[in-house]
């Protein structure tokens, strides 16, 4: 923080050269919303938004009702302000507007009647000059790098329909100054005049307009790349005197200005403008686009011009630098890239809070502000400035429209691909000739057992692979193999409706047939369709026998094959033993579950993150308190399914639950039995294992009259404390 007396600039205040400049924008004033931030414990959401810091919940508080907490001071919630200058314009805002905010007014005056300019095809800044010269009566001309798209769109649509575009090559572009004059001299022909706005800026000179428009040559203006020129520092200086003049920023308070940092102007107009006023502010700017180095050559340059329009006197007041504190995004990369999940990441932001962010600039900016409140929740205000920008995710979305498909959706559509090869891949194996009879009883019951379920198993895989990749972006080779292996999980470990146990595929089927199950996922049991029947019994086995076909197809030869094997042949061990279990607990005229505790359970459910970690090429005997995690969370969900088969919607889940009547080892039973008096044992055990309705209905009853449901709720919530507190 440094706070300085208010700065005279040529005699006068900052605050007097303010009011006699002449604006595009007729107010500064923006609105600033306050956002809260929270641990999100949500469990059911969609699609869950993951950032550097991990989850978080969100919440305009500004705009929420007062039920819900409305713009309170509720004690220990973080939070943050955020100027909502993405509202200043529909079309043109942001910090665009802002450096356009006295720099057009003052090139009119000194007789513009047409402005080049240059950026990328999907360039703010230039959209934001096409409009703001229209509005001004001014010739807009824009040189877009790269090709014209097949459909305009974003901010490429903005510039053709308000400006002059022209594309350039990237070679051309690469060498800008001398592009951006070659094109001004065509523009002005031979009796006009080509201007740089940066000397227009410096020097003192003006030019009739009555006579100029009497005249018909052209004064055609250059505006460098992201209007970085000493002119642009007074629009967005003129919005830090708006802030310091709002009762919610008090004169004399800490704030921490958060920006994300293109061309680094606006960043430097915060520093000036704060230090110009006195105020206690600390400007932090997100480097997207440049060096360090670069940055701050450019922060002592627009110092040294602001300081060339200042009084002599007043100079000496303003550092030649360091003004800014300039920081690296938390997952730097190449300018332009988005890395996975991000765009989840601003959709989450937008759902909750109905502000849009985009990944290029203004996200970086949220990550860095909702850290800061973190990191120094007690100390100063946290500011972060919204620099507009959101029609650029139109462009985005053209380039890259895998992050903008739902990633559920998205891998879903990559899963059931490989599942098409693998299926044709047994249909036509060379090591059996099967007829054509074989191949279509083949083709049906596979896409009968395997397509009807959600896929969560196997999908698990290809997130945990693409999470371990640290950021980058997995190839299409890493994809489908991490697909093999979710369909190794699909194929062979899925839910049992029984037991707290993971099965085969093909161990599903016949678990059917031994359960006397009437439906699964929805729909009639396999075994139970009238041409099957105990056919289902080899059915399964071929499922099991294609496992370790695929494995040596795909992975023989890889470091990881062998561990890859033993770990199927573990957790298939340890699902047999598991239904082993089950069946002789539940064995018809020995059904006897009084001994019976949750111990007797065997759960194994790490597969689905093990088998991510050996495709990333990690030993697994280096994560064994993963492996002790990820079964305690296996533990959670089972006994989730356990109470879902007694109190969950069969519409929601696709089957009717069967646990009571089939004599099932349920978290519930068990829980009952620990609890019961002798009159309640007597009902549990006269009712328990028949299918007789009126039975089925006294022992939900009774899980009623134990208060059951809460007893899970109790449990849910500790299990969730615990989780949390272990991950951490």
């Amino acid at each position: 923080m440094r706070p300085a007396p208010a700065l005279a600039v040529g005699g006068r205040t900052l605050a007097n050269i303010l009011s006699a400049t002449e604006w595009i924008l007729p107010t500064p004033a923006t609105q600033v919303h306050t956002v809260s931030v929270l641990p999100s414990h949500s469990s059911g959401r969609k699609e869950t938004a993951k950032v550097r810091f991990g989850n978080f919940a969100f919440s305009n508080i500004t705009t929420a009702p007062k039920s819900s907490g409305g713009k309170g001071k509720e004690q220990g919630i973080l939070r943050f302000d955020m100027v909502r200058d993405d509202l200043l314009h529909p079309l043109a805002n942001g910090n665009k507007a802002r450096k356009l905010d006295a720099l057009l007014p003052l090139l009119r005056r000194r007789g513009a009647t047409d402005l080049i300019t240059c950026g990328g095809c999907q360039s703010a800044h230039a959209a934001a000059v096409a409009v703001h010269c229209a509005e001004w009566g001014i010739r807009s001309h824009l040189l877009l790098r790269g090709e014209q798209l097949d459909v305009p769109t974003g901010y490429n649509l903005i510039s053709l329909m308000f400006g002059n575009v022209t594309y350039a090559a990237w070679s051309v572009y690469a060498h800008r100054d001398e592009m951006l004059y070659e094109h001004a001299m065509k523009v002005a022909s031979t009796n006009g005049t080509v201007l740089w706005a940066d000397d227009i800026v410096r020097d003192d000179f003006a030019v009739d307009e009555e006579i100029l428009c009497e005249n018909d040559s052209r004064r055609v203006v250059i505006v460098k790349e992201g209007a970085g020129t000493v002119q642009a520092l007074l629009g967005v200086m003129r919005l830090v005197e708006h802030l310091s003049n709002l009762s919610s920023f008090q004169k004399d308070e800490e704030i921490h200005i958060v920006v994300d940092a293109g061309t680094g102007t606006t960043a430097v107009g915060l520093a000036l403008g704060a230090v110009c006023l006195g105020l206690h502010w600390r400007v932090t700017a997100v480097m997207l686009a440049d060096t360090l180095e670069r940055y701050r050559e450019l922060e002592k340059s627009l110092i040294s011009d602001f300081k060339g329009l200042c009084h002599e006197d007043c100079r000496d007041m303003i550092r030649a630098d360091g003004l800014v504190y300039w920081v690296d995004r938390f997952l730097p990369r190449k300018f332009g890239k988005v890395l996975s999940g991000e765009i989840a990441t601003c959709r989450h932001v937008a759902q909750q809070t109905g502000i849009l962010l985009d990944p290029v600039y203004t996200l970086a900016a949220w990550e860095q502000a909702v850290d800061l409140c973190r990191v120094d929740s007690r100390g100063a205000k946290v500011v972060m400035i919204h620099t507009g920008g959101t029609l650029g995710l139109f462009g985005l979305a053209q380039r890259y429209p895998q992050h903008f498909t739902a990633a559920n959706e998205q891998s879903t559509a990559t899963f059931r691909r490989v599942y098409q090869t693998l299926k044709a891949e047994l249909l036509h194996d060379s090591a059996f000739d099967f007829n054509e009879d074989a191949v279509q009883w083949l083709d049906g019951m596979l896409d009968y057992n395997v397509l009807g379920g959600k896929l969560n198993r196997g999908l698990a895989v290809i997130e945990s692979y693409k999470l371990l990749k640290a950021g980058s972006e997995p190839s299409e080779d890493e994809v489908f193999l991490a697909c093999i292996l979710g369909w190794g999980i699909e194929w062979v470990y899925i839910y049992d409706d029984g037991p707290m146990i993971y099965l085969t595929l093909g161990v599903l089927v016949l678990d059917d047939i031994m359960d006397n199950s009437q439906t699964r996922r929805g729909k009639p049991c396999w075994y139970r369709l009238p041409k099957v029947g105990l056919i289902a019994i080899n059915d399964g086995l071929i499922l099991r026998s294609q496992i370790s076909r695929i494995f040596k197809r795909y992975f023989y030869g890889k470091t990881y094959y062998v561990d890859l094997l033993d770990l199927f042949n573990e957790v298939e061990f340890k699902t047999t033993s598991g239904e082993l279990l089950d069946q002789i607990t539940t064995n018809e005229g020995e059904k006897d579950l009084s001994k019976y505790t949750t111990d007797n359970k065997i759960v194994f459910t790490y597969c689905k993150v093990a088998c991510a970690l050996l495709l990333s090429g990690w030993n697994l005997d280096d994560y064994v308190q993963t492996t002790h995690i990820l079964v305690e969370m296996g533990v959670y969900f089972q006994i989730q399914d356990d109470y879902l088969d007694c109190f969950g919607d069969p519409e929601d889940m696709g089957k009717i639950g069967t646990d009571i009547e089939d004599y099932k080892c349920s978290w519930l039973f068990v829980q009952a039995l620990a609890c019961v008096d002798e009159k309640q044992k007597d009902i549990l055990f006269e009712n328990y294992g028949k299918s007789d309705p009126a039975c089925v209905e006294k022992v939900k009853a009774l899980y009623k009259e134990l208060n059951l449901e809460s007893v899970f709720s109790q449990y849910e919530r500790e299990t969730d404390l615990r989780h949390r507190s272990t991950t951490e």
